[in-house]
This record gives C-alpha cells, structure tokens and sequence, in this order.
C-alpha cells in the first residue's frame, strides 16, 4: 500500500504539467515528533502554496545548504512570501516582514525540507521576495 503523501508543485518547464511531489516520510515524522502545531500547519499550510505560487523556482542547490550535495539540475527550491505564519501553538500570525518561505525538493522529486529564511533586502524593495544569496547559492533562477 503508497502510504505516501503527494502535493502538486508548478513545473518549471515551460507548458508542461504540475508536477508530482512526494513529502519526505523522515520529515513529516520529523515535524509530528516536534508536536508543535505551528510546524504541522506550515507543512499542511505553507508548504503546498508556496510550491503552488511561487515568486521564485531556483535549481540546483549548492553545499553546503541543507548538507546536500544538490548541485545537480534536479534539485529545487521554490521560494514565495505566504501572507501568514504560525505561531509554536498553531496560531495564524504575520509572517516576519524580512524573511521569505522556502521549499526545498531533491532530485527524485522528494520534498525534503521547507523553512523561513532572510529575504534578499533588494528584492523585497521589488515585491520579487527572493531568499537572501540567492545569486551565488543557487545554480540558477528558473522562473
């Protein structure tokens, strides 16, 4: 039996089909081992919209980022600027004006880790919402 979760993401191709993704099984198990409901609404919440609206979709991540190695052309990061957060507790909150949401995706299209992270101060005075470094951490910018 898939016990797998599936969330459809933009496909960076141009014309093509959403993709779909798979939700780590370790993360997930990782996040309701936290048991803070905040964490469990950015993963049901956060995580699906920002691959569904993103400002940015970057390729290829370079170490030491996560601790991977993804400097391969399948790895992703979907970046965006949801309009809410959570708070420990699962409060809805406003998200910190600086910081933008991050996806991260490997490439066997596995879903392997999201969080806040600084804004890149110059894209936000452009409502581009792009995460800080991004020029040098990532390969390149696909959409």
């Amino acid at each position: 039996m898939d016990n797998r979760i599936y969330l459809l993401a933009v496909n960076p191709e141009p014309n093509q089909p959403d993709l779909r993704l798979i939700y780590s099984q370790s993360k997930i198990a990782h996040v309701r081992k936290l048991d803070f409901h905040g964490a469990i609404r950015e993963a049901a919440e956060l995580v699906p919209f920002t691959l569904k609206y993103p400002s940015a979709i970057f390729e290829g991540l370079r170490p030491p980022d996560d601790k991977h190695s993804g400097d391969s052309p399948g790895w992703l990061c979907y970046c965006s600027k949801p309009v809410r957060d959570f708070t420990k507790d699962g409060q809805e909150c406003n998200p910190e004006p600086n910081k933008v949401f991050l996806v991260f995706v490997n490439e066997d299209k596995i879903i392997f880790n999201w969080r806040w992270e600084d804004a890149d101060s110059e894209s936000l005075d452009g409502k581009k919402y792009l995460p800080e470094n991004y020029k040098t951490r990532f390969r390149k910018q696909i959409q």
